[in-house]
Protein backbone atom coordinates (compact mmCIF):
# COMPACT_ATOMS: atom_id res chain seq x y z
CA UNK A 1 0.00 0.00 0.00
CA UNK A 2 2.98 2.38 0.85
CA UNK A 3 4.63 1.57 -2.65
CA UNK A 4 1.57 2.11 -4.27
CA UNK A 5 1.69 6.01 -2.63
CA UNK A 6 4.72 6.55 -3.27
CA UNK A 7 4.35 6.02 -6.97
CA UNK A 8 1.56 7.80 -7.28
CA UNK A 9 3.35 10.73 -5.63
CA UNK A 10 6.43 10.13 -7.61
CA UNK A 11 4.23 10.83 -10.61
CA UNK A 12 2.83 13.99 -9.82
CA UNK A 13 5.83 16.12 -10.84
CA UNK A 14 5.35 14.96 -14.12
CA UNK A 15 1.67 15.80 -14.61
CA UNK A 16 2.89 19.01 -13.50
CA UNK A 17 5.50 19.68 -15.89
CA UNK A 18 3.37 18.26 -18.54
CA UNK A 19 0.64 21.14 -17.31
CA UNK A 20 3.31 23.81 -17.09
CA UNK A 21 4.61 22.56 -21.32
CA UNK A 22 0.72 22.71 -21.81
CA UNK A 23 0.20 26.25 -20.94
CA UNK A 24 3.38 27.26 -22.58
CA UNK A 25 2.54 25.57 -25.85
CA UNK A 26 -0.99 27.63 -26.04
CA UNK A 27 0.99 30.90 -25.18
CA UNK A 28 3.13 30.27 -27.72
CA UNK A 29 0.17 29.41 -30.17
CA UNK A 30 -1.55 32.35 -29.25
CA UNK A 31 1.48 34.37 -29.97
CA UNK A 32 2.12 33.19 -33.19
CA UNK A 33 -1.81 33.63 -34.39
CA UNK A 34 -1.71 37.16 -32.98
CA UNK A 35 1.57 38.32 -33.18
CA UNK A 36 0.25 41.20 -35.94
CA UNK A 37 -1.87 42.44 -33.91
CA UNK A 38 0.16 41.81 -30.93
CA UNK A 39 3.11 43.65 -32.86
CA UNK A 40 0.89 46.50 -34.12
CA UNK A 41 -0.49 47.50 -30.81
CA UNK A 42 2.93 47.75 -29.24
CA UNK A 43 4.25 50.16 -31.99
CA UNK A 44 0.97 52.32 -31.84
CA UNK A 45 1.82 52.71 -27.88
CA UNK A 46 4.91 53.51 -28.85
CA UNK A 47 4.26 55.79 -31.35
CA UNK A 48 1.74 57.15 -28.99
CA UNK A 49 4.32 58.05 -26.37
CA UNK A 50 6.44 59.60 -28.50
CA UNK A 51 3.70 61.29 -29.93
CA UNK A 52 3.09 62.90 -26.25
CA UNK A 53 6.63 63.64 -25.61
CA UNK A 54 7.13 65.34 -29.10
CA UNK A 55 3.96 67.46 -29.12
CA UNK A 56 4.96 68.36 -25.22
CA UNK A 57 8.86 69.34 -26.02
CA UNK A 58 7.99 71.25 -28.88
CA UNK A 59 4.32 72.42 -29.39
CA UNK A 60 3.26 73.03 -26.03
CA UNK A 61 6.33 73.75 -23.76
CA UNK A 62 7.59 76.38 -27.09
CA UNK A 63 3.97 78.05 -26.74
CA UNK A 64 3.91 78.07 -22.54
CA UNK A 65 7.00 80.52 -22.80
CA UNK A 66 5.88 82.56 -25.49
CA UNK A 67 2.49 82.91 -23.34
CA UNK A 68 4.34 84.00 -20.49
CA UNK A 69 6.19 86.21 -22.38
CA UNK A 70 3.24 87.83 -23.30
CA UNK A 71 1.30 88.09 -20.66
CA UNK A 72 4.02 89.90 -19.12
CA UNK A 73 2.97 93.46 -20.15
CA UNK A 74 -0.58 92.82 -19.06
CA UNK A 75 0.42 92.17 -15.73
CA UNK A 76 2.39 94.75 -14.87
CA UNK A 77 -0.77 96.86 -15.75
CA UNK A 78 -2.87 94.79 -13.49
CA UNK A 79 -0.48 95.82 -10.99
CA UNK A 80 -0.93 99.38 -10.92
CA UNK A 81 -4.62 99.07 -11.75
CA UNK A 82 -4.83 99.60 -15.06
CA UNK A 83 -7.92 97.16 -15.54
CA UNK A 84 -8.45 97.85 -19.04
CA UNK A 85 -5.05 97.86 -20.60
CA UNK A 86 -4.43 94.41 -18.44
CA UNK A 87 -7.67 92.94 -19.74
CA UNK A 88 -7.67 94.40 -23.43
CA UNK A 89 -4.20 95.46 -24.08
CA UNK A 90 -3.49 98.40 -26.47
CA UNK A 91 -4.05 96.64 -29.76
CA UNK A 92 -0.23 97.31 -30.98
CA UNK A 93 2.38 96.20 -29.06
CA UNK A 94 0.98 93.83 -26.20
CA UNK A 95 -1.77 91.23 -25.55
CA UNK A 96 -4.17 91.70 -23.18
CA UNK A 97 -5.10 88.43 -20.44
CA UNK A 98 -8.28 87.80 -23.38
CA UNK A 99 -6.41 87.56 -26.09
CA UNK A 100 -3.43 85.54 -24.18
CA UNK A 101 -6.05 82.93 -23.14
CA UNK A 102 -7.57 82.81 -26.82
CA UNK A 103 -4.05 82.64 -28.81
CA UNK A 104 -2.68 79.98 -26.61
CA UNK A 105 -5.13 77.43 -25.45
CA UNK A 106 -3.80 73.97 -23.46
CA UNK A 107 -1.07 76.00 -21.54
CA UNK A 108 -1.06 77.21 -17.99
CA UNK A 109 -0.78 80.52 -18.96
CA UNK A 110 -3.96 80.88 -20.80
CA UNK A 111 -5.76 79.54 -17.58
CA UNK A 112 -3.98 81.96 -14.95
CA UNK A 113 -4.44 84.52 -17.66
CA UNK A 114 -8.76 83.36 -17.23
CA UNK A 115 -7.86 83.84 -13.79
CA UNK A 116 -6.18 87.65 -14.25
CA UNK A 117 -9.12 88.23 -16.74
CA UNK A 118 -11.50 87.82 -14.14
CA UNK A 119 -9.96 90.00 -11.49
CA UNK A 120 -9.90 92.81 -14.03
CA UNK A 121 -13.69 92.41 -14.42
CA UNK A 122 -14.62 92.21 -10.84
CA UNK A 123 -12.30 95.36 -10.58
CA UNK A 124 -14.69 96.50 -12.88
CA UNK A 125 -17.54 95.56 -11.47
CA UNK A 126 -18.50 93.59 -14.78
CA UNK A 127 -19.73 90.87 -11.98
CA UNK A 128 -20.96 88.21 -14.87
CA UNK A 129 -17.70 88.18 -17.11
CA UNK A 130 -15.72 87.91 -14.05
CA UNK A 131 -17.71 84.46 -13.35
CA UNK A 132 -17.66 83.74 -16.76
CA UNK A 133 -13.66 83.69 -16.83
CA UNK A 134 -13.28 82.46 -13.30
CA UNK A 135 -15.34 79.18 -14.15
CA UNK A 136 -13.11 79.15 -17.72
CA UNK A 137 -9.77 79.04 -15.59
CA UNK A 138 -9.49 75.33 -14.71
CA UNK A 139 -6.19 75.82 -13.31
CA UNK A 140 -5.71 73.07 -10.99
CA UNK A 141 -3.92 75.00 -8.25
CA UNK A 142 -3.50 75.05 -4.35
CA UNK A 143 -3.35 78.72 -4.30
CA UNK A 144 -5.01 80.01 -7.82
CA UNK A 145 -7.96 77.48 -7.83
CA UNK A 146 -9.41 78.97 -3.90
CA UNK A 147 -8.77 81.78 -5.31
CA UNK A 148 -10.77 81.27 -8.78
CA UNK A 149 -13.25 79.80 -6.17
CA UNK A 150 -13.55 82.52 -2.98
CA UNK A 151 -13.64 85.78 -6.33
CA UNK A 152 -16.33 83.84 -7.64
CA UNK A 153 -18.34 84.35 -4.42
CA UNK A 154 -16.85 87.71 -4.28
CA UNK A 155 -19.25 88.95 -7.64
CA UNK A 156 -21.99 86.79 -6.19
CA UNK A 157 -21.92 88.90 -3.31
CA UNK A 158 -21.91 92.08 -5.49
CA UNK A 159 -24.59 90.78 -7.21
CA UNK A 160 -26.77 90.01 -3.90
CA UNK A 161 -26.52 86.60 -4.40
CA UNK A 162 -25.36 85.87 -0.97
CA UNK A 163 -26.47 81.90 -1.06
CA UNK A 164 -24.48 81.07 -4.14
CA UNK A 165 -21.74 83.50 -2.70
CA UNK A 166 -21.31 81.40 0.85
CA UNK A 167 -21.35 77.84 -1.52
CA UNK A 168 -18.12 79.26 -3.20
CA UNK A 169 -16.53 80.52 -0.30
CA UNK A 170 -16.44 77.11 1.62
CA UNK A 171 -15.39 75.54 -1.49
CA UNK A 172 -12.86 77.71 -1.84
CA UNK A 173 -11.78 76.59 2.29
CA UNK A 174 -12.26 73.66 1.54
CA UNK A 175 -10.09 73.09 -1.73
CA UNK A 176 -6.58 73.48 -0.40
CA UNK A 177 -5.96 73.11 3.27
CA UNK A 178 -3.71 76.10 4.26
CA UNK A 179 -3.18 78.85 6.71
CA UNK A 180 -3.61 81.69 3.22
CA UNK A 181 -6.49 81.22 1.75
CA UNK A 182 -8.67 78.77 3.77
CA UNK A 183 -9.24 81.15 6.96
CA UNK A 184 -9.64 83.63 4.45
CA UNK A 185 -12.70 82.23 3.04
CA UNK A 186 -13.92 80.78 5.95
CA UNK A 187 -13.91 84.11 7.33
CA UNK A 188 -15.96 85.74 4.31
CA UNK A 189 -18.79 82.46 5.13
CA UNK A 190 -19.28 83.87 8.23
CA UNK A 191 -19.88 87.01 7.57
CA UNK A 192 -21.95 86.24 4.88
CA UNK A 193 -23.90 83.58 7.01
CA UNK A 194 -23.93 86.39 9.03
CA UNK A 195 -25.86 88.75 6.87
CA UNK A 196 -28.37 85.49 6.07
CA UNK A 197 -28.75 85.46 9.99
CA UNK A 198 -27.58 82.35 10.09
CA UNK A 199 -25.64 82.88 13.48
CA UNK A 200 -25.09 79.31 14.00
CA UNK A 201 -23.44 78.58 11.03
CA UNK A 202 -21.34 82.03 11.23
CA UNK A 203 -20.07 80.44 14.54
CA UNK A 204 -18.67 77.33 13.29
CA UNK A 205 -16.95 79.25 10.39
CA UNK A 206 -15.50 81.46 13.47
CA UNK A 207 -14.55 78.70 15.80
CA UNK A 208 -12.71 76.65 13.05
CA UNK A 209 -10.88 79.87 12.63
CA UNK A 210 -10.10 80.24 15.85
CA UNK A 211 -9.10 76.18 16.53
CA UNK A 212 -7.84 75.09 13.55
CA UNK A 213 -6.02 78.64 12.01
CA UNK A 214 -4.62 79.94 15.22
CA UNK A 215 -1.68 81.62 13.64
CA UNK A 216 -3.42 83.03 10.15
CA UNK A 217 -4.35 87.09 10.02
CA UNK A 218 -8.12 86.55 10.49
CA UNK A 219 -7.29 84.56 13.94
CA UNK A 220 -5.61 87.93 15.43
CA UNK A 221 -9.44 89.36 15.55
CA UNK A 222 -11.32 85.96 15.35
CA UNK A 223 -12.71 86.69 19.23
CA UNK A 224 -14.78 89.73 19.02
CA UNK A 225 -16.20 88.57 15.95
CA UNK A 226 -17.30 85.31 17.84
CA UNK A 227 -18.32 87.31 20.96
CA UNK A 228 -20.82 89.29 18.69
CA UNK A 229 -22.39 85.75 17.04
CA UNK A 230 -22.54 84.57 20.49
CA UNK A 231 -24.64 87.66 21.60
CA UNK A 232 -26.95 87.48 18.76
CA UNK A 233 -27.66 83.87 19.06
CA UNK A 234 -28.62 84.35 23.35
CA UNK A 235 -30.76 87.11 21.99
CA UNK A 236 -32.86 84.92 19.35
Amino acid sequence: MSKEKKIVSQSQPASSDSNVEEVLTRTEQFIEQHQKKLTAAAIALIVLIAGIYLVNRYYLKPREEAAQADMFTAQNYISIDSFKLALHGDGVSYLGFLEVAEEYPFTRASKLARYYAGICYLKLGQYDEAIEQFEKCRLKSPLITPMCLGNTGDAYVEKGDLEKAVLYYRKAAGYSDNDLTTPMFLMKAGKVYEQLKDYEEALKMYKKIQTEYSRSLQARMIEKYIARVETLLANQ
